[in-house]
């Protein structure tokens, strides 16, 4: 009776998970209305458009790897804002491929970071599609021709526990290659890329998706960036009887300051809007899978007036496109800056991701592109005040015995002082700087010696005193030049509390660059520095980790100088979506389906640990902690 009770509860279980894995289209949403897409001549129709040319506009995320932090978007808020805030009635998910000589790393073709890059774009798109939104699954490879590359391309289309999962989904568009570039490391040689090289790639991948059955559109990539599209035409793939593949689109990409749309394109006669003109006269569609408003090498400023051009072209021709990129890396070419992060900002509030004051120049004009609405913004103040609000998790970082203080104020010529302390959890440190005959100016700094590798999103503390600015000391950095938060913190009679994204963090220009790597930093110090002689003191309490609102741990690492003592009852618990813990000494937390399978394992430090479950898809499954040889507790978990 116990065995078949347990067993029926088991498949009660795995009924709930498979119904939450069954996508359902949203009956308003753009796949109603329009259906399955087809390649028709030179235009993309819907089998509910009445042979109408149907135009696609909304965002791509950017690369699934994590080094770069853009996985954090592959979130089902993303979705909610690109759709309800933005208008988005497409999304691109790329899937990253690593590429070693661009730094490339951790992506699907790693076999240590497949599974996780694919959860990611499995999770956008099964909500995406659940929206009623059209999707582009991206095979974002810089080198997929690669004959080492091509079988893995081949199984990840065709697998129906990978994108092959999709095969006639009528939400769904196979882009095989992001961008081939004008030429690639192979064997360790640098070898030209042609659209030869390219098309046999096209043929083997197409064709193996045709043979499974699937007749998606298929997006197809060209050499120099995706930037010549006539090339594809000119000579497209065809499969084994030598027909030409239907249903197929050529991808073109743009970035409208250097690939302006009426200059000669760098690497073909004619100009770049003569390169999407002649493929449209061939007879078949174009696709903008990628465009941006700054250069090829997301620097420099944005061109608005060339991305204007661009924009009201695709519009007269009814050419979809999907902008580059949702999502806050550092770089130019992002939606929002790192002040105006919705997910710090509070993830859950689709005015933080819809406020023109926290995008990007470029994320301003996307807006108003898929909107028409106004970007016209006030800029955010100076100072404290104009920080963001974190609403995500966080978890102190305890002060230690190791308090250090460091000086150059001792300049010839000078009358300085400068003493610190520490009391119940506050730094103190009082000051006198006057410039003496050195050019640069006296500094003070006080902090502690601190392990902050957890501190997923940055950190936060409280303050009041005098301007000063805090910086986080990496073992691998020389010569001083160490990250220094680069918004300013002013003068305040009273506590103000400040949050410091990782992202505020630069590195000054003296110096051999080396990478942010929270991981190697040793300690922090907030630096005073008073070049007009001003005495003053600055107190500091109540530092943080800024934990990350969509990850998996937000912990306390105790340090072996840390002052409180760690609790030593062992307990799991569930609230809500998230696991806590409270580990007496190392362990480990193993998630498992209800089929016995594993699906994550983390060892955890000594300590109490809070691990978010969003990023699971909704079902049951089993939760095992244990802590030494005795502790041990297995949970159920219900999403």
């Amino acid at each position: 009776m116990k065995r078949t009770g347990i067993l029926g509860i088991a498949a009660f279980f795995l009924a709930m998970a498979a119904m939450s894995f069954t996508p359902a289209f949203a009956d308003d949403g753009p796949v109603a209305q329009y259906g399955r897409l087809f390649a028709n001549g030179n235009r993309i129709v819907g089998e509910h458009s009445g042979g109408e040319a149907v135009q696609l506009k909304g965002p791509s995320l950017s690369w699934s790897v994590s080094g770069w932090g853009s996985h954090r978007f592959f979130i089902t808020e993303t979705v909610d804002a690109m759709i309800d805030g933005w208008n988005a009635n497409i999304i691109r998910v790329p899937l990253g491929i690593g590429y070693e000589p661009y730094g490339v790393r951790g992506g699907y073709d790693d076999p240590d970071s497949a599974v996780a890059n694919w959860e990611r774009v499995k999770l956008v798109a099964d909500y995406a599609i659940e929206r009623g939104i059209y999707v582009v699954i991206d095979w974002h490879s810089h080198n997929a021709h690669d004959p080492a590359q091509v079988p893995l391309a081949v199984e990840f289309f065709t697998d129906p526990e990978r994108a092959g999962k999709y095969g006639n989904n009528p939400a769904v568009i196979f882009q095989i290659y992001n961008e081939p570039l004008d030429s690639v490391v192979i064997n360790g040689d640098k070898v030209p890329v042609t659209w030869p090289d390219v098309k046999a790639y096209s043929e083997t991948v197409i064709g193996a998706i045709r043979d499974a059955g699937f007749d998606n559109l298929v997006l197809v990539g060209t050499p120099h960036w995706t930037s010549r599209p006539n090339l594809a035409a000119d000579n497209p793939p065809v499969d084994a009887n030598g027909d030409v593949f239907d249903n197929i689109a050529m991808a073109f990409h743009f970035y409208a300051d250097d690939h302006r749309i009426d200059r000669n394109h760098w690497f073909q006669p004619g100009t770049y809007r003569d390169a999407v003109l002649n493929t449209l006269d061939k007879g078949f569609p174009v696709f903008i899978s990628e465009w941006g408003t700054n250069n090829s090498s997301i620097t420099g400023l944005p061109n608005l007036p060339e991305a204007a051009k661009w924009t009201a072209f695709l519009d007269s021709m009814k050419i979809s496109a999907c902008a580059w990129s949702a999502v806050v890396s550092g770089n130019q070419l992002d939606f929002w800056t790192a002040a105006g992060n919705p997910l710090i900002l509070g993830r859950g509030n689709l005015a933080n991701w819809t406020n023109p004051a926290g995008m990007t120049v470029h994320g301003r004009f996307v807006y108003h592109w898929l909107t028409g609405n106004d970007t016209t913004v006030t800029e955010i103040p100076d100072g404290p005040d104009g920080w963001p609000v974190f609403s995500g998790l966080r978890s102190p970082i305890p002060l230690t015995d190791r308090v250090w203080g460091e000086t150059n104020s001792n300049q010839a010529g000078s009358d300085n002082s400068f003493e610190y302390s520490e009391e119940d959890g506050v730094l103190t440190m009082t000051y006198s700087l006057v410039r003496g005959e050195y050019v640069w100016s006296p500094y003070v700094g006080v902090g502690f010696e601190t392990d902050v590798s957890h501190c997923e999103w940055g950190v936060g503390y409280s303050y009041k005193g005098g301007a000063h600015n805090l910086r986080a000391e990496q073992s691998d950095v020389e010569d001083w030049a160490f990250h220094i938060n680069n918004r300013a913190t002013g003068n305040r009679a009273d506590w103000v509390n400040v949050r410091i994204p990782w992202s505020f963090f630069v590195q000054p220009t003296w110096g051999e660059p080396v990478p942010q790597d929270r991981t190697t930093v040793t300690h922090l110090r907030w630096y005073v520095e008073q070049p007009d002689g001003t005495a003053g003191e600055l107190m500091v309490r109540d530092v943080w980790c800024l934990g990350d609102p969509n990850g998996e741990i937000v912990s306390v690492r105790p340090s072996a100088n840390n002052r409180s003592a760690v609790n030593a009852n062992f307990f799991v618990r569930m609230a809500g979506r998230t696991l806590q813990v409270r580990l007496p000494q190392e362990g480990r937390i193993d998630i498992f389906d209800l089929k016995g399978a594993r699906i994550r394992t983390m060892e955890l430090r000594q300590g109490d640990h809070a691990i978010r479950m969003n990023d699971l898809p909704r079902g049951a499954y089993v939760v095992r902690a244990s802590a030494g040889a005795w502790n041990r507790s297995v949970r159920m978990l219900l999403k």
